[in-house]
């Protein structure tokens, strides 16, 4: 015996569940949801109190109509950024203050220069590195230290990968890209006892 049809309301109703479920992070077809977890489809059934069986014929059938766009891929722990970083931040919370040296060096001085480069900082990379780089220009004591660029990958601004894709969903915000970078330069502080001094290639220098 075929299932009878639902009405509009209904049909609403499942709508608004699974979108509010890819929206909270709870992944779409396709999409593997990880040890232990669920996907959208199984929590908007349990939202709903339908079977899951159910909700995921009728997926299948107004899978057009179904916005899978919506889902954003939740921060995970093992990233140890807080969940501050989707709060609007202050300009203060997320400034990085680095030393830039511009003095040309005197005529004939020889100087010992640790060049430090395409570091590529991302959320979900520890910073133990940070730390062991600072306890190294500290024991070598360099007379110049330079960042020659892409100190942060920066995935957040990344316009290669469409934010309407499913990889898209999954970059981090820009806040948290910074509080990363934040924690990075922490991080090399605590192993140097001082500031990064950066002379970049492409980052834009700010004023």
């Amino acid at each position: 015996m075929p299932t009878p049809p639902i009405d509009a309301f209904e049909h609403q109703r499942r709508l608004d569940a699974l979108h509010a479920a890819l929206a909270a992070g709870f992944s779409p077809r396709g999409v593997a949801p990880g040890a232990g977890k669920i996907g959208a489809i199984s929590k908007a059934a349990q939202d709903l109190g339908l079977n899951n069986r159910t909700l995921s014929g009728w997926a299948t059938k107004c899978s057009n109509e179904i916005e899978w766009s919506r889902y954003r891929h939740p921060i995970s722990n093992s990233q140890r950024v807080t969940e501050q970083a989707h709060d609007v931040m202050d300009a203060q919370q997320i400034r990085l203050n680095v030393r830039v040296s511009t003095a040309p060096p005197r005529t004939g001085e020889r100087l010992k220069v640790c060049a430090i480069g395409d570091v590529h900082d991302a959320p979900d990379i520890p910073k133990d590195r940070a730390r062991w780089l600072g306890r190294w220009v500290a024991d070598t004591r360099p007379d110049v230290v330079v960042q020659i660029g892409d100190i942060a990958t920066l995935d957040s601004l990344n316009s290669h990968v469409s934010n309407e894709t499913y990889t898209g969903r999954a970059k981090p915000v820009f806040e948290e890209d910074m509080a990363s970078l934040k924690e990075f330069m922490a991080a090399y502080d605590e192993g140097r006892g001082g500031r990064l001094q950066a002379r970049g290639t492409h980052h834009p220098r700010q004023p």
